[in-house]
């Protein structure tokens, strides 16, 4: 797994959103703000000093882990409805890169995942069996969420599929539906880790590996 400066960056990032959220609260262990405020600010540090091995043992960060889970600090968003958006996602970030290591996907990176999405709906279309109802209705998910990204109206991470893509959630299971086709399961959970995750994948370690291993998925598999 990559450990670069783009995450330790980000990671810094993403605990001084919390710092900040929580300026008013004591770092106490006696309330979920403190210890909140205490866990993001130990990462931070040791970030800053190049002090931190991705991934961080798990135990060194199990306040975030808890609270996530548990949603104990989302009446700390602006109303109830932004409760994933400011709260829930920027813990999920701290967790996917200190838990993880991943590396976030950002808006610059939409070029190359277009190219996955592409490829599935190719794969898709000439499908040489027939597609199941979720399966066809899929095909046109894609061309939604393709078109989000190039628009800036999808930002990643969008969370659990089940209320906004019907279809791409019982397609995509364990093991998807479309795991006979050729690449079918390699595709989606490519494209789900980064649309729904908000993680790109390991080898995109900058603009230039992802350019360059899409275009060889391009040329490869024939898109």
């Amino acid at each position: 797994m990559p450990n670069t400066k783009e995450q330790l960056c980000d990671l810094i990032e993403y605990c001084d959103y919390f710092i900040r959220l929580f300026d008013n609260f004591p770092q106490v262990d006696d309330t979920p703000e403190g210890r909140m405020k205490a866990q993001v600010i130990w990462l931070k540090e040791r970030a800053e000093n190049n002090d931190l091995t991705l991934p961080v043992d798990k135990e060194m960060f199990s306040t975030i882990r808890y609270i996530y889970t548990d949603g104990t600090l989302s009446f700390h968003a602006t109303s109830p409805e932004n409760a994933y958006k400011e709260i829930e996602v920027p813990m999920q970030r701290i967790i996917s890169i200190a838990k993880n290591a991943k590396l976030l996907f950002k808006r610059e990176y939409v070029k190359y995942a277009c190219r996955y999405i592409d490829k599935l709906i190719s794969l898709l279309k000439n499908a040489e069996r027939k597609l199941t109802t979720d399966e066809d209705n899929l095909i046109h998910e894609l061309e939604e969420i393709k078109d989000g990204l190039e628009e800036g109206s999808i930002i990643p991470p969008l969370g659990n599929p089940k209320n906004i893509y019907p279809s791409y959630l019982a397609v995509d299971r364990y093991n998807p539906t479309i795991s006979d086709l050729p690449d079918g399961k390699f595709l989606i959970k490519t494209i789900s880790a980064i649309v729904f995750n908000g993680v790109r994948p390991d080898s995109w370690i900058d603009i230039r590996s992802a350019d360059e291993e899409t275009k060889e998925l391009i040329q490869s598999r024939n898109i």
